[in-house]
């Protein structure tokens, strides 16, 4: 299993990418655990699992998302949160995670 690259464009939609042709890999499953154990404190959190495939090259891998931060989004004047901020800032999070 390889490590899925995040990409992500101007409109804040976000891509997997195979590490080893570059290509967008296809979703094969989607699994959320909630009030997952994430370190040794006890801390617990939602998240999700997402299994790919490239089409091309048949690599398969897997990102996982930690969704507690969703409740601590930094919000505008208006109240409406700034995605494109969240997303820039989630993904840094998943380049950092290896499996």
């Amino acid at each position: 299993m390889n490590n899925i690259e995040i990409a992500y464009d101007s409109t804040d939609h976000f891509s997997l990418i195979c590490p080893t042709c570059g290509e967008v890999c296809l979703i094969k499953s989607v699994k959320t655990i909630k009030n997952l154990q994430i370190d040794l404190a006890g801390n617990k959190d939602n998240c999700s699992y997402i299994q790919v495939k490239c089409r091309k090259c048949k690599t398969i891998g897997q990102r996982k998302i930690y969704w507690n931060n969703l409740k601590h989004n930094r919000r505008d004047e208006r109240g409406r949160v700034n995605w494109k901020d969240e997303f820039k800032k989630k993904i840094a999070r998943w380049k950092n995670d290896r499996f």
